[in-house]
């Protein structure tokens, strides 16, 4: 039997998502369409595609991307509401190819939260009429499934590809982990300076200032040189370390390997993941802005979230000082990204729905 012609539709391609193509792309005769490429994506096993658009205010349109998607058999599609022409592939009357939607599966914003207990707003009813035109349906995370067969969407048309990255697999190893991490692009909403009052706090309160562990804040953005000014002001030179930008994956993995913990305050996105498959429990608020991410945190088993800006002091003096519970929980954080959210675990939710709509076309 040949292999199924599936086409995935995305507005960037980044590289962290490569990995895990590859790993689809070895199983089905996979095509990437996008309206760019990311900064770093070199040579992949699969073909990509520019696709043209037009933009109208706020919304993009993609003319020919009809035409296009019906040189295959499975179209991937992330149904955003300003992607007019991708959202309308599933309703297009002469289409020869089983339409898929993949998408997070609740509508969020920098000012809304990722929560699937809230009424329905106008456009989870055009996501959900979008899904029951679709013959699979793939979310990020498993917690939308129920939901939305709640809802009325068929659940066996609902699948999982656990979001997650892609990092060289090495054993745990708890031994010279101490130091604290923030990793991540530097800009306002996330509140790195809220990180950096909380270690000011724990460091000045601690017995043993000497031996307390450093800061490294790793990551560019609009907030850096007002960070390291703020770090100046506080005399915090020697104990707080600005990184900058590092997207060397093997600098990535000496940073997270020597962390008890990887801090972020007012938000948890991929990070969450990356931490946990080296081995370094995450710590966020409990409200952070997410993806759904946050949910791969079981507070007090593989990382902390806290309720209050002022609580995240005393997580720094608690790790201080007692670091023997930390480092459990980064055995806890590396035995869940092998174990659930593993980039295998991912290409085969994809590869589950794709087959399940080949098997059960509309």
């Amino acid at each position: 039997m040949n292999k199924p012609r599936v086409l995935l539709i995305q507005d960037i391609l980044y590289p962290y998502r490569i990995p895990i193509l590859d790993l689809v792309a070895a199983e089905v005769d996979l095509e990437v369409a996008c309206v760019e490429k990311g900064k770093g994506v070199g040579e992949t096993a699969f073909p990509v595609t520019l696709l043209r658009t037009k933009s109208f205010g706020g919304c993009k349109t993609m003319p020919g991307l009809t035409a296009c998607c019906n040189r295959f058999d499975v179209v991937i599609l992330q149904p955003h509401l300003s992607r007019p022409s991708v959202c309308a592939l599933p309703f297009r009357k002469k289409r020869s190819f089983i339409p898929v939607s993949w998408d997070i599966g609740v509508r969020v914003s920098y000012d809304r939260q990722y929560t699937l207990d809230r009424p329905m707003t106008w456009d989870d009813r055009i996501y959900r009429h979008i899904m029951r035109h679709c013959a699979a349906n793939i979310f990020y995370m498993p917690e939308p499934v129920p939901v939305w067969a709640a809802r009325g969407v068929p659940e066996c048309t609902l699948f999982v590809a656990h979001n997650t990255v892609s990092v060289k697999q090495s054993p745990y190893a708890p031994d010279g982990r101490k130091d604290f991490l923030f990793v991540g692009t530097l800009y306002a909403r996330k509140r790195v300076d809220l990180l950096i009052d909380a270690y000011r706090e724990a460091f000045i309160s601690s017995g043993s200032p000497g031996s307390f562990p450093r800061l490294f804040i790793v990551g560019g953005g609009s907030e850096e040189m007002l960070l390291m000014e703020k770090v100046r002001r506080e005399g915090l030179e020697e104990r707080v370390v600005f990184c900058h930008a590092v997207y060397d994956e093997t600098v990535l993995a000496s940073l997270f390997q020597r962390s008890i913990l990887c801090i972020s305050p007012h938000q948890a996105g991929l990070s969450v993941l990356k931490s946990f498959a080296y081995g370094t429990p995450f710590v966020t608020r409990r409200d952070a802005i997410s993806g759904g991410e946050i949910n791969n945190i079981r507070s007090g088993e593989n990382g902390i979230l806290y309720d209050e800006d002022g609580d995240l002091a005393r997580i720094l003096a608690d790790a201080a000082g007692h670091p023997g519970r930390y480092l459990e929980m980064g055995r806890a954080a590396h035995c869940f990204y092998r174990e659930q959210a593993s980039p295998e675990r991912m290409a085969q939710g994809i590869l589950d729905a794709v087959h399940y709509a080949v098997s059960h076309p509309l």
